[in-house]
């Protein structure tokens, strides 16, 4: 079983962009699963999740809130690294993941 140590080294080894995992996921039992969505940037930090014929500008990561909403814990510049940062935290967490493109 993968600890949270063996995913803070993972992360490190793969330079993943992990954004804040420990901080949001303070209690595992707030949360159900994880998303992975197209993101686009809008301008100075303002994003939104991209629909289907949109071209995203990065990829994010979310774990979903089990009251409703998500929170996000990584960006990536390309899709395989987000769902590598998901697939790490499922098993940390036994959470399912959903991908919108």
């Amino acid at each position: 079983m993968l600890t949270a140590d063996d995913f803070d080294k993972e992360v490190q080894e793969k330079r993943l962009n992990r954004r804040y995992w420990r901080e949001v996921i303070e209690d595992p039992n707030d949360f159900d699963a994880i998303e992975i969505h197209g993101v686009r940037d809008l301008r100075g930090g303002v994003c939104e999740i991209t629909h289907e014929d949109d071209t995203p500008d990065f990829f994010s990561v979310y774990v979903h809130m089990k009251e409703g909403g998500v929170q996000c814990v990584g960006d990536h510049s390309q899709l395989s690294e987000a769902k590598e940062h998901a697939n790490m935290l499922s098993r940390l967490y036994g959470w399912p993941i959903t991908y919108s493109p």
